[in-house]
């Protein structure tokens, strides 16, 4: 695979499952009970499930910063309509890759900004590509779920809680099991091979507002590996809009090659 083929394959890598092209554009809340592996604090498990089952039900923005700045994810989510536009920058060299995908009653489009993706692909920065979910299939590399109603997937991050407390009305800590945590925000298993039993007891804070709902997260995992600390806000819970669709001037269809590309992973 050429070296411009591989950079396509990361760009390309967003994860929809089979039925995702039959989504409607309604679906009810997700019910995600929190499950805490050890002792907690009862009310600092229930405030944070809570917290996050918020996610499922309210419109909001997100945004999420990895490796201290070397990786940016951000967007707004309408999950009732399950939609959203998403964007991620990671610095390559000097310079910095960018994507985004926008989901919008069912449509997927892609949006690719990196000098050699856009050769590679015959596309500008400024063009959508129009996905058929149906032919995609899981990749590699993965940097928005696609099939979710959370693109960054951030309410299973937290599957690998273990403890957590509350120091008061709208302040959590606890910690989290990295190798049990899920989604496309989480390390992936190469990420993790080096940082041993220290993955399994990563620290976390989060902080709440004056409704329960999550505003800050850090998970922070300096004392192991810097590259695995996350950083998350969101804002405008209820608030955020409805992502449009992309001008029908800027959108193209995508080419066997993309589908040959990012099924390859």
């Amino acid at each position: 695979m050429t070296l411009h083929r591989m950079a396509v394959a990361v760009v390309l890598a967003l994860t929809v499952a089979s039925g995702a092209a039959a989504c409607t554009t309604t679906a009810p809340p997700i019910e995600r009970p929190l499950t805490v592996r050890t002792t907690a604090d009862p009310n600092a498990v229930q405030a944070l499930s809570q917290a996050l089952a918020t996610l499922s039900t309210e419109s909001y923005r997100v945004r999420v910063v990895a490796s201290h700045g070397r990786a940016v994810a951000s967007g707004t989510v309408v999950p009732s309509d399950m939609s959203f536009d998403a964007q991620s920058a990671t610095a390559v060299e000097d310079d910095a890759f960018r994507e985004g995908v926008r989901k919008v009653g069912g449509a997927v489009w892609l949006n690719v900004a990196f000098p050699d993706v856009n050769t590679e692909l015959r596309i500008s920065a400024q063009q959508w590509i129009a996905l058929s979910p149906a032919k995609l299939t899981v990749g590699t590399g993965t940097k928005f779920d696609v099939a979710s109603r959370d693109p960054l997937d951030l309410a299973v991050l937290f599957d690998g809680v273990t403890a957590v407390w509350r120091s008061d009305p709208t302040h959590l800590a606890g910690t989290v099991d990295y190798t049990r945590s899920h989604g496309v925000t989480a390390p992936d298993a190469d990420e993790l091979s080096e940082a041993g039993k220290a993955a399994a007891s990563t620290p976390f804070t989060a902080t709440l507002d004056g409704d329960g709902r999550l505003l800050t997260v850090t998970i922070d995992a300096d004392a192991y590996n810097p590259d695995l600390t996350r950083a998350i806000t969101l804002s405008d819970y209820g608030s955020a809009p409805l992502p449009a669709r992309p001008a029908k001037a800027s959108v193209v269809s995508a080419t066997p090659m993309v589908y040959q590309v990012f099924n390859e992973g």
